[in-house]
């Protein structure tokens, strides 16, 4: 079974979903790839390697299944002579029954990473089921004392049964929704004789208790078509809700990509559905989806979405080598426009604008000046006033000042004296009010109150705050105060430096979410040459991959090393 899952990429821990709720995967399958992938975090465990957690939802073909104690007094058949197949696995519970219509879903969750406790795991399940019935149905549902599960009344909707091995987690629960309730009659489930099995759909047509709020009776549209979406965070499954999958129209996916770019749960849920039925959308919604993603910093999936589109026009060319260069993968970026070339695809003047982009972040000068010529030359495209100033950067940031100034006489109309300093080089440093020994008086005095009137929380930031940077210029840091342009003593310059926004952002980050988690940092200011030492000597140490944007582009930093190559 080869799938690929969406990620889960803004919650503090990340996390995969395997959505395939439609599907009827054969148990025997399900149970081998579950294995497999305890098998590899068993590995990465014992090497303190960290890992996603994952979830899959499936249905499954009619089964039976028993746990590892599991007593075959409570079969209504001869093992010999089972209606349907019959497996005996390592969870825990008695044998129960898997069909059509009913939800399963495995999580595959490390423990150590949140609480190592298998009891309060097994209330956290069944509180994700008790919530979903209540939010989406109306039905108030409950636990039974010393009965695993989730009931109705009488009669138990979900039955759970899990497998914890060096404090990962799999298999999990079953949830009936529309299914065919006659064959648990061939056993006796989850070995409780006194209680009965009951689906949503049983208790939405039946006299159960429903809530005051939803009159009873009333019609509910109602499918098997939907799938419970929770995510890993500061408790193992905090609901996050329940939706039926009911496709309109394709301006609806339109609609739904562009309000999600900062809900990285729902944008992975629209790419999942989209994935799995791309052949019923156009071109449109794919070009969407990519420039979210790679306005998340996510590249690697805007680049997942481009290689399994079925055709690409013009903007879908565009979106990928503007996204590339936007994210510090420039090499990459290239690679596509000479793709585009070989496959004869005519570019256009946006394509040669991050094409552009590209060569100056890598600072190829001869490969930038080249493409430059070839728009005119070989594709009749008239440079605009963007490729002029991409250029003209550069050659400046390539030391080729002389050549940058000449361009501007070449312009095809006058530039805007921002694009005349910029090819210029001239200084755009501040003068300062003449009044030093009041401003530095000042600054320290803001410095040291904002730490004092930090709340609890704020001043747990700052403490973290303060231990990475000894750590780090244990590793070599050391601050340039040439980007403090206040005239204050040299403590009171590396004080301003230490308190930026995006080291703040980070510690927060550090002390709120479990190691090896990707963090992500947005900011409307070009990041200072300090911070970007600071952070790509940080990552060096601390085994995490930061994602920075500033107002010009994505930082990626990691291992030491950042994805701009210090050229920016």
């Amino acid at each position: 079974m080869l799938i690929q899952p969406f990620q889960l990429p803004l919650y503090p821990k990340g996390g995969d979903l395997y959505d395939l709720h439609k599907e009827l995967v054969p148990y025997a399958e399900a149970w081998s790839w579950q294995k497999a992938i305890v098998k590899e975090r068993r590995a990465l465990s014992e090497i303190n390697e960290d890992f996603a957690d994952t979830l899959i939802v499936l249905q499954h073909h009619p089964v039976y299944t028993l746990g590892t104690g599991s007593s075959e007094e409570f079969l209504n058949f001869d093992v010999n002579c089972a209606p349907f197949d019959l497996y005996r696995t390592e969870r825990g519970g008695e044998v129960t029954y898997h069909g059509p219509g009913q939800l399963v879903m495995y999580p595959i969750i490390n423990l150590r990473h949140h609480k190592m406790d298998l009891h309060w795991y097994l209330r956290a399940l069944e509180e994700v089921v008790i919530r979903a019935l209540a939010s989406t149905f109306s039905i108030e549902a409950s636990r039974v004392e010393g009965l695993t599960g989730v009931w109705v009344g009488n009669q138990k909707l979900a039955a759970i049964g899990v497998k914890v091995s060096q404090w990962i987690t799999y298999h999990g629960l079953a949830l009936n929704v529309t299914t065919d309730l006659t064959p648990f009659q061939q056993i006796v489930p989850c070995g409780i004789r006194d209680r009965q099995v009951g689906s949503i759909d049983g208790i939405i047509k039946g006299s159960f208790p429903f809530k005051e709020s939803r009159a009873r009776g009333a019609e509910i549209p109602f499918t098997c078509n939907f799938v419970l979406h929770f995510t890993v965070h500061s408790e193992p499954f905090q609901f996050i809700n329940t939706i039926e999958v009911d496709v309109q129209s394709e301006n609806h996916y339109l609609n739904s990509v562009s309000k999600v770019r900062n809900n990285g749960t729902r944008l992975g849920m629209i790419y999942e559905y989209i994935m799995r039925f791309s052949s019923d959308y156009g071109v449109a919604i794919f070009n969407r989806l990519m420039d979210m993603y790679f306005k998340l910093g996510d590249y690697r999936r805007a680049g997942r979405v481009f290689e399994q589109m079925a055709c690409k026009n013009m903007d879908s060319w565009n979106t990928m080598i503007m996204g590339l260069a936007g994210n510090g993968q420039d090499e990459e970026a290239i690679q596509v426009f000479s793709r585009m070339a070989k496959e004869g695809i005519q570019p256009n003047d946006n394509t040669f604008l991050g094409v552009l982009k590209a060569c100056e972040h890598l600072g190829a000068v001869d490969k930038g000046k080249a493409y430059f010529e070839s728009m005119s030359q070989d594709y009749g495209i008239s440079p605009s006033l963007d490729h002029y100033r991409s250029l003209g950067n550069l050659l400046r940031k390539s030391n080729e000042k002389a050549e940058a100034t000449e361009i501007i006489p070449k312009m095809p109309t006058k530039p805007s004296l921002e694009v005349q300093e910029t090819l210029r080089n001239q200084s755009r440093t501040k003068v300062l009010d003449a009044k030093p020994a009041k401003m530095r008086k000042r600054v320290k005095e803001n410095l040291v109150s904002d730490e004092r009137r930090a709340s609890p929380d704020r001043s747990t930031v700052y403490e973290k705050l303060r231990s990475l940077s000894k750590e780090a210029r244990e590793a070599g840091y050391v601050p340039d105060t040439r980007y403090v342009l206040h005239d204050l003593d040299q403590e009171a310059k590396e004080r301003a430096l230490l308190y930026h926004s995006e080291r703040l952002a980070i510690a927060y980050g550090l002390i709120s979410t479990s190691p090896g988690t990707t963090l992500r940092i947005i900011k409307n200011l070009r990041i200072c040459g300090d911070c970007h030492n600071f952070i790509k000597i940080l990552s060096s140490f601390e085994k995490r991959e930061f994602i920075v944007r500033d107002n010009k582009r994505f930082h990626h930093f990691k291992d030491g090393k950042c994805s701009c190559r210090d050229f920016w």
